[in-house]
C-alpha cells in the first residue's frame, strides 16, 4: 500500500526495528551520480546482542552490478531498509510477493536485478536490530517462504551448480528442522548428488 500511495520518483524503505544513520540518502544518491543502473543499496550493520556483522561482508566477492551474481542467489541479505530504487522499477517487478512472510524483498530484488545491473554503495548507512519478536526470528516461517522462493526463480537457482546445490541444501535444512521431513531428506539427497 504505502508503494501505491507514494507520490515520489524514488522509494527507500525502513523496517520498525531498524535505523537509517543520518546521512543515508544523500550518500546513496550521491554515490548514483553518473552511474547506469536499476536500483542501489547500500551496506548495514547486523546487530545481534553483543554480535555485530555487516552485509554483505566485505571478502565475499562482487555485491552489484548484472545478475547472476553469486552472493544474490544464494544469500537472502539483501535487505529493503538498503534499498534506493525508481519507483517505475519496483512496479515493473511485479511488486512484494505477500504470499511470504519473510524474504520477500530477496525475491523481490532478484526480480528488480533482472531488470539491469544493481549498484552497491560498500559503506554501512543502516543499523538492523536483530530482536526476538521479528519475522525473520520465527524460524517456522522459513520453510514456505523458501518453497516460494525456489519455485519463482528456479531457472536462476539452477543455471550454476554450486548455486543448484546451495539451494538444495537450504532447502533441506529448513525442512528438516521446521518443515516437512520427507521434503527435507530428498532435497539432501539432492544436495548430495
Amino acid at each position: 500500500r504505502g508503494i501505491a500511495e507514494a507520490r515520489g520518483e524514488w522509494l527507500a524503505f525502513l523496517d520498525s526495528d531498524d535505523e537509517w544513520l543520518t546521512q543515508k540518502l544523500e550518500r546513496q544518491f550521491a554515490a548514483l551520480n553518473g552511474v547506469e543502473c536499476v536500483a542501489s543499496y547500500c551496506s548495514l550493520l547486523r546487530i545481534d546482542g553483543a554480535i555485530r556483522t555487516e552485509v554483505p561482508p566485505k571478502n565475499r566477492g562482487v555485491h552489484s552490478g548484472a545478475v547472476p551474481w553469486p552472493s544474490l542467489l544464494m544469500d537472502g541479505i539483501w535487505c529493503s531498509q538498503t534499498w534506493l530504487v525508481p519507483k517505475h522499477i519496483v512496479l515493473a517487478a511485479g511488486l512484494f510477493d505477500e504470499r511470504m512472510s519473510i524474504w520477500e524483498d530477496w525475491d523481490l530484488f532478484l526480480r528488480i536485478a533482472l531488470q539491469g545491473p544493481i549498484h552497491h554503495l560498500q559503506e554501512v548507512l543502516v543499523h538492523s536490530t536483530v530482536s526476538p519478536d521479528s519475522l525473520v526470528g520465527q524460524h517456522g516461517n522459513r520453510p514456505a517462504s523458501l518453497r516460494i522462493l525456489q519455485e519463482k526463480h528456479a531457472d536462476l537457482f539452477t543455471r550454476d551448480r554450486a548455486v543448484k546445490c546451495h539451494h538444495f541444501y537450504t532447502c533441506a535444512r529448513f525442512e528438516l528442522l521446521y518443515g516437512d521431513w520427507l521434503k527435507g531428506w530428498r532435497a539432501l539427497a539432492q544436495a548430495i548428488a
